[in-house]
């Protein structure tokens, strides 16, 4: 009995707290409900294929991303990529403030109108490549002004996010057009191009042998023109932006295709234009026109491959106004541009190549390192040299400048145009040998006409130099101190002064080299290097001739070098 009385208040109590449940749930006041979603946009940016944009003060906008993101309504337009991940970031990162569940709202007598919902201010779709959809409704702003009601397709909430997602959303759609003059993002470089002007004026360009020229009928190359101007005007045209856009702009009755008599009002027309058509190394060719002056300093243009007019920069044009890029100098080539320069002068030849490592070397008459200072100082007296040269009467050089493997013709420049009060001789580096002293097994030294030998080894496991001659000869202990200043005069040798390039077997008998008073024979540690000989001669002012092998030049070697090899190198027993 008693349990079972216990079974029914214990009904009664269930029964009672469910009616009341029921009835707060109606009568009771709504409040807030829990956050559905974090953010607007849960999806990743980069998965967004398509994008509308419906607002009621302007046509309708569609962008679909294909190879690129491509504006379709209300007119086809390339568009700026960073402009579209903008909008779509605005989506990712628009969290929930606060959220409202539309039947609260609607028992407490509100509707979508109060949110401004009814008839949203911009209403936005985002369609993924799987074909899922994503609607938003963009409302009022709140009443503080830093948020803005948003309602999403499907979902009986009204949500709260940053104003700035409503700021972003309004940007007018010029403001999505690609301001730059080609569609592509980044400019292929250019191989060749052309220049027509009105129905008759072309020319063509190509980049040939490491340096520009305008083409002649049959693809024959004519003179090079002005490097650094092409280079200046193709940078211009990569970096130049629209200011703003004429056609298409969304007007009615607009032409998708831009008839003759709308490009004839810009001076876009084939009678007035200047077309400049670019080609890469794969030959895609990316066309531009300029036609009538837009203002002071701007001109209408033809763009992104004839698919726009807008108003660019008018120095673009000033950068081709006068004579095809021409110039007026004898070689209209940049100073990092020549690889090569010969010289001939008094039946002697001066070739010079630069290295890989871009250094100049000397080719002949000797094979040695040249003096890249001065052959860049000489090199920029020949570039500035204009035509036309009177040599008549004057001494005068043979020049030849190459850009890449083939040399120009030589021509014949006065001598006091291309070295002053120089000399040919100077092109030779002073360096005679560098030399460090890991890369020395040996040290040889001969004198008297090669009656005295001194010898001097390294011994590598006791890194120290020993003395190796014969049995029988000079045996001591190395001067330490002395030693170290051969090797120091050694890396490098470096002369007073050149004294002749080109050696001849006279030359050795004139400067005492025949028969030279010091060899210093040189062995490397490297298995099959071949010895140097430093051979010194008779003194002159400043130190002594000297050459290195007799087929280098002839040098002044410097006092204190002489006479840092001449020294004993053994210390001297004291007693």
């Amino acid at each position: 009995m008693n349990n079972r009385r216990l079974y029914l208040w214990f009904f009664v109590a269930a029964l009672f707290l469910a009616s009341a449940h029921v009835y707060f749930s109606f009568r009771g006041r709504p409040t807030h409900a829990l956050i559905a979603r974090a953010v607007l946009l849960s999806d990743s940016p980069n998965d967004i294929s398509a994008i509308n944009i419906e607002k009621d003060s302007s046509a309708t906008a569609s962008f679909v991303k294909g190879r690129c993101w491509e504006l379709v309504k209300p007119y086809a337009a390339s568009v700026e990529p960073r402009q579209i991940m903008r909008l779509l970031d605005a989506f990712a990162t628009a969290y929930i403030q606060s959220s409202f569940d539309t039947r609260e709202l609607a028992r407490l007598g509100r509707t979508q109108s109060d949110f401004g919902l009814e008839s949203p201010r911009a209403q936005v779709l985002l369609e993924s490549a799987s074909g899922a959809k994503n609607v938003y409704a963009i409302g009022n702003p709140t009443p503080t002004g830093d948020g803005v009601y948003v309602a999403v397709g499907g979902e009986d909430m009204i949500y709260v996010v940053d104003r700035r997602l409503l700021d972003c959303v309004n940007s007018p759609i010029q403001d999505y057009r690609k301001k730059s003059l080609f569609v592509e993002d980044r400019l292929d470089p250019v191989m060749s191009f052309d220049i027509r002007r009105g129905p008759r004026a072309f020319s063509r360009f190509a980049y040939s042998k490491g340096a520009w020229r305008r083409l002649q009928e049959g693809e024959t190359p004519d003179a090079p023109v002005s490097t650094s101007r092409v280079n200046q005007f193709l940078q211009a045209l990569a970096e130049a932006r629209a200011d703003s856009f004429v056609w298409p702009v969304g007007a009615s009755n607009e032409p998708p295709v831009a008839p003759a008599s709308l490009l004839a009002g810009y001076g876009l027309d084939a009678e007035s234009a200047i077309t400049v058509t670019l080609r890469n190394a794969a030959g895609t060719a990316n066309q531009l026109s300029f036609g009538a002056s837009a203002s002071s300093n701007q001109v209408y243009a033809l763009i992104q491959n004839t698919t726009a007019i807008a108003r660019v920069p008018a120095k673009l044009v000033e950068l081709i106004a006068d004579s095809d890029f021409n110039d007026s100098r004898l070689y209209p080539y940049e100073r990092q541009e020549v690889q090569r320069l010969c010289l001939e002068a008094d039946d002697v030849v001066y070739s010079l190549v630069k290295s890989a490592k871009g250094t100049w070397e000397m080719e002949s008459p000797v094979l040695a390192p040249a003096n890249g200072t001065y052959v860049n100082g000489l090199l920029a007296n020949i570039l500035a040299l204009k035509a036309p040269l009177e040599t008549a009467g004057e001494p005068v050089i043979a020049v030849s400048v190459g850009i890449g493997k083939e040399m120009e013709p030589a021509r014949q420049i006065p001598s006091r145009l291309v070295l002053g009060d120089s000399s040919l001789q100077e092109l030779r580096s002073q360096e005679m040998l560098d030399i460090a002293p890991s890369e020395i097994s040996r040290l040889t030294f001969i004198s008297n006409g090669g009656t005295t030998t001194r010898t001097f080894v390294y011994d590598k496991p006791r890194k120290t130099w020993l003395v190796g001659n014969p049995a029988g000869a000079e045996t001591g202990e190395v001067d330490v101190a002395a030693f170290a200043a051969v090797l120091a005069e050694l890396h490098p040798l470096k002369a007073e002064r050149i004294v002749k390039l080109k050696v001849q077997p006279s030359d050795l008998r004139l400067y005492g080299l025949e028969k030279p008073r010091l060899v210093v024979a040189i062995d490397f540690s490297t298995p099959g290097a071949v010895r140097r000989n430093l051979q010194i001669g008779e003194a002159t002012q400043g130190g002594a001739y000297a050459t290195v092998g007799a087929a280098d030049a002839v040098f002044v070697l410097s006092d204190r070098a002489v006479t840092a090899f001449s020294a004993s190198l053994l210390k001297t027993n004291k007693r």
